[in-house]
């Protein structure tokens, strides 16, 4: 039993009110117990296996030594985005970890971040935890569209960071590049730095990239989780061209965040993605399972984008209450979403990942059972 102590640790007495108490929830730490038949919760990729493989060799006659800069695979996405240019990449543990390293840079007090509601909350998160002043635009309930006017009426001049998740993570719904320059002129003209999270983008056309646009004032980022499938490996890269904030993003990033046998493993997976097929695929199956649910006439589906595999729905049955619980009622039948409350959202909301394209009947079958 531990001895109870009479005086509290310093860091007890020393911990900030902003960390004790986060602005932000956090999802997708502890697995779900309970049984789960068709999970649609986390984003990876529902094509699972996009490879045609399920082997591969690896040399590891080097790994014991600490990991280099993961060139082969800097290789591979330079000649996906040409504008990227030789020393433009970073690295991080998923975007996540670019994500975190970011916002440990811009901290303090005087730092003001906004963003949206809804959206990939645990990056404002990170931002409020390190002692920045995190407000959002709220998006209407609904349709839940995301305007670029709006975003750019909402910054102040001396806003520090716009964070901006495009796809927005949890509707899915996608910003045109047109709309991301406007932002990024907007924020310019105030000295405010753009985060473009493109997460989700691996499902879009690659022009539709902020990688596109050679501004400094841009830091564009995405992981390999989504869209290339492979979460299992936590790889995330951005292009930050501004050298100073660059410099300082290498300087304090956590050291060796990328393994060499995941490199090696992502050098060797991407080129067999045919980006084309997958998206039509996916695109194929968020129609089948949007017109599905539409069918029962019961649930909003927000504004969201077709061969993007998430999508915001919120519950909005017959004699439903607000307090009814939509992740609570799906788990009834095993299917596992995510919460509403993650996104700032009420409890008749989840966010939806379309159900792995093996299991679309058994996705069916079960949401029958529930909903008649």
């Amino acid at each position: 039993m531990t001895p109870k102590r009479e005086k509290a640790l310093n860091w007890e007495k020393d911990w900030p009110d902003w960390v004790r108490e986060p602005q932000f929830q956090d999802y997708g730490g502890e697995p779900e117990t309970r049984p789960v038949k068709v999970n649609c919760s986390l984003g990876v990729n529902p094509l699972n296996n996009i490879f045609g493989i399920d082997r591969l060799t690896i040399d590891i006659s080097k790994t014991y030594r600490y990991p280099h800069n993961p060139e082969a695979l800097a290789e591979r996405i330079r000649a996906r985005w040409p504008l990227i240019g030789p020393v433009n990449l970073s690295w991080g543990a998923g975007s996540m970890g670019i994500i975190s390293n970011l916002a440990h840079i811009l901290s303090g007090r005087n730092v003001k971040v906004l963003g949206v509601t809804p959206q990939f909350m645990p990056a404002l998160r990170e931002f409020a935890l390190a002692g920045a002043r995190v407000s959002t635009v709220r998006l209407s309930p609904g349709r839940f569209a995301l305007g670029a006017r709006a975003l750019a009426d909402a910054l102040e001049e001396d806003t520090t960071v716009l964070y901006l998740d495009n796809p927005n993570n949890p509707t899915g719904s996608a910003l045109s590049l047109k709309d991301v320059e406007f932002l990024a002129k907007e924020c310019a003209s105030r000295g405010t730095l753009l985060i473009a999270d493109e997460a989700y983008a691996d499902f879009l056309d690659d022009a539709e990239s902020a990688f596109n646009l050679d501004m400094d004032n841009i830091i564009c980022m995405r992981t390999l989780s989504k869209g290339c499938g492979l979460a299992g490996l936590r790889i995330g890269y951005a292009v930050i061209r501004n050298p100073e904030l660059r410099r300082a993003c290498e300087e304090r990033a956590l050291s060796y965040a990328v393994s060499d046998i995941a490199a090696a493993a992502a050098a060797e997976l991407l080129p067999r993605i045919d980006f084309g097929a997958m998206r039509k695929r996916v695109q194929a199956l968020k129609s089948r399972v949007v017109e599905f649910i539409a069918g029962y006439g019961a649930f909003a589906i927000a504004d969201t984008h077709p061969a993007v595999p998430i999508f915001l729905l919120t519950w909005k049955g017959e004699g439903s209450k607000e307090e009814d619980d939509l992740f609570e009622k799906l788990m009834e039948a095993g299917i596992c979403a995510e919460s509403g409350r993650f996104f700032e959202l009420g409890a008749g909301s989840v966010r939806m990942r379309v159900p792995p394209e093996n299991q679309f009947e058994e996705f069916c079958a079960l949401w029958r059972g529930l909903f008649g």
